[in-house]
């Protein structure tokens, strides 16, 4: 009966018709949450640092997955829902603002995927402290920081509040200065998943809107059983009240002595048009909001100077300090003095923040013209 119904609608576009065919699943939702200020970041940073158990080690279980999560599959998916976007654009369909976006922005969503795998590689994760929540088991911490920062922001990037966050955070719980490092590329990697969930959601609402007006061209060959199956399909795909709204739009503004099942049905099942209208479009521009946030911030990101950012955040950079000749090295020195920290830090089963006061002890007493023995 669906493949009937679907092969009546030869209006569709491929794209609609592999989406309906397809096993039905509701989209995923965006990555957005309660907006949260500064002070309430603040107190998130906390508590998010006491509700984030974590593997010290790094390795996160012999089956933790890959620190990319879906990267590569979100880019095909960005693709598709941009391809398709641009084709119903092409042929005269109403394009969201959020569609716009997408489609004026679209060469540096895919510039994105090339950054990521530049930003750090994949090897410098594998000795990150993997979170052991269970829906996020196995991935690196900063992770599950950047997801509840970009969740609570709407994909808005403030360095101030950012950085505010991470000072909270480590109140708690202190962030390696790996970790630190490897936020600008996992910032990244949660904006990109986020827009795969926003542009699947574009995508799909307009496939209701295209199965609306190809059921209005039908109007005359489609009975009862028909529009039942059309919506129960719509439902199952969490797209019904998309596609009811856009039927409520093409109804015709002339009385019919003898209507089409096609206006008796939609008269039914849309005794509030009206609002369902209104409840679209307060979507779309929630919608076509973060779409551009997270444009926006794809940019910053590679704008903002993460060394005057981040190393002002490490407790094991703010102890090498207490030496005044740290920091009259040259950038090339302190990379190499803090990434020899870094390995001693893990060989030695101590914090960064230790072995660094272990080397501030060692710089003094040297300096007092005393043996050391660290």
């Amino acid at each position: 009966m669906k493949s009937a119904v679907i092969d009546r609608l030869d209006a569709l576009t491929p794209y609609a018709r592999e989406f309906l065919q397809s096993p039905p699943a509701h989209p995923e939702p965006p990555v957005r949450a309660e907006l949260f200020g500064q002070q309430r970041f603040e107190e998130h940073g906390r508590s998010l640092a006491r509700a984030q158990p974590v593997d010290e080690g790094g390795q996160g279980g012999s089956r933790s997955p890959s620190f990319f999560p879906r990267v590569a599959d979100n880019i095909r998916a960005l693709r598709r829902a941009y391809d398709y976007i641009s084709l119903t654009s092409q042929s005269g369909h109403y394009v969201t603002p959020a569609a716009e976006w997408l489609l004026d922005n679209f060469h540096l969503v895919e510039a994105q995927l090339q950054q990521i795998r530049e930003g750090v590689p994949r090897r410098y994760y594998t000795d990150l402290p993997k979170l052991t929540v269970r829906h996020l088991h196995g991935l690196p911490r900063v992770y599950g920081i950047a997801w509840a920062y970009v969740a609570h922001t709407d994909s808005v990037f403030h360095p101030q509040v950012f950085s505010a966050f991470l000072r909270a955070y480590q109140q708690v719980s202190e962030l390696r200065l790996s970790e630190l490092w490897a936020l600008p590329t996992t910032l990244r990697v949660v904006l990109v998943e986020n827009l795969r969930r926003v542009a699947d959601s574009i995508a799909h609402s307009k496939v209701a809107r295209e199965v609306a007006h190809a059921a209005w061209d039908k109007v005359d060959a489609l009975g009862l059983p028909e529009l039942d199956t059309l919506s129960a399909m719509m439902k199952e795909r969490g797209l019904q009240r998309a596609y009811l709204a856009q039927l409520w739009q093409r109804m015709p503004t002339e009385q019919q002595e003898q209507p089409p099942p096609l206006v008796q049905w939609t008269q039914q099942h849309c005794p509030d048009g009206h609002a369902l209208v209104v409840e679209s479009q307060v979507a779309q521009v929630a919608t076509n909001l973060t779409v551009s946030n997270i444009i926006t911030t794809l940019r910053t990101i590679g704008q903002v100077e993460w060394v005057e950012l981040i190393e002002p955040l490490s407790h094991c950079l703010a102890v090498l300090d207490e030496i005044p000749s740290f920091q009259q090295e040259s950038e090339l020195t302190r990379k190499q003095i803090t990434h020899s920290l870094e390995r001693l830090s893990r060989r030695s089963s101590r914090t960064e923040r230790e072995v660094a006061q272990a080397v501030v002890r060692a710089a003094y007493l040297t300096a007092q013209g005393k043996l050391v023995n660290v």
